[in-house]
Parts: C-alpha cells; structure tokens; sequence
C-alpha cells in the first residue's frame, strides 16, 4: 500500500468517501468507550478506579476466623498479598498489621459488649482503615485492602 493511500485522523473527524474520491465530512464529538466482557461503556468510575489503584498499588487481603458464639478471633490472621509485597521479606510489617488487627478487634468487642450489638461491617470498616494508614505511613502505597471474616 502506498503511503499517499492511508489516512491518519484524529478522534471525531468524518470522512466521506463517495465511490471514487475522499472528502472531510462534519466533525462529530467522540470520547474513549471501554470496552469490557459484553458490555461496551458501562463500567462505573467507581469500577475504573479499583482498577487503576489494583494496577497500581496491588492488593491486601486479611483472613479471619471468628468464632460464631464468644466473636472472638481464632487463631491467628492470615494474609495475602498480590502485586503489594512479597510476603517472607516484609514479615515485620507483617507483624506490626497483626498487632493493628488485634487493638482494633479489643475495641470492637468492648464496644459490642457495652451496647450488645456485634456489628462485623463495623469491625471489617475500622480494620480496614487503620491498616491501610498504617500500610500508606510505611510504603507511601494504597493497595486495596480486603478483610474476610469466617
């Protein structure tokens, strides 16, 4: 193909061709469409962002198991980290979130005592947002953070 036969357009421009010759038709408006599995343009700005901050940043994930009955933790958390950090060169901080996770579930079940009402959202949203201040104060890193109760 010869060069003087491809055309190099921006975004929005028109062109017409009418059997024979080229011409620039009516600009239109035009933006970038994400196109994502079967839909085209309907992922939310909230999704994008997770997105961005998962590429970005990775992301952290704390496993607990909580007894039913007492709400108590059993055993110790489990962690997993991807794209985030590699887990046997950052056993301190490691440690550090484990002790974050037990001063706040220690709130959590004084406070739940006092009013008689185990909230699990309530403990899942305090973990989450002491752990990533906790995360950013260390690393300057934003993972998405995800506590599973069990």
């Amino acid at each position: 193909m010869k060069d003087e036969d491809v055309y190099l357009t921006d975004d929005g421009v028109v062109w017409v061709f009418n059997g024979k010759n080229w011409r620039k038709g009516k600009p239109v408006e035009s933006k970038p469409i994400l196109i994502d599995g079967l839909g085209v343009g309907d992922t939310g700005e909230i999704v994008l962002n997770d997105r961005r901050q998962l590429a970005e940043y990775g992301m952290f994930v704390v496993v607990l198991n909580l007894s039913a009955q007492t709400h108590r933790l059993m055993g110790k958390p489990q962690f997993v980290s991807r794209g985030f950090i590699y887990m046997k060169k950052s056993q301190e901080m490691l440690k550090e979130i484990q002790t974050i996770i037990y001063d706040v579930h220690r709130d959590w079940e004084q406070k739940s005592k006092n009013s008689k009402k185990y909230d699990y959202d309530t403990l899942k949203g305090d973990m989450e947002k002491s752990i990533s201040k906790y995360i950013y104060k260390k690393t300057e890193r934003e993972p998405i953070i995800l506590i599973v109760t069990v």
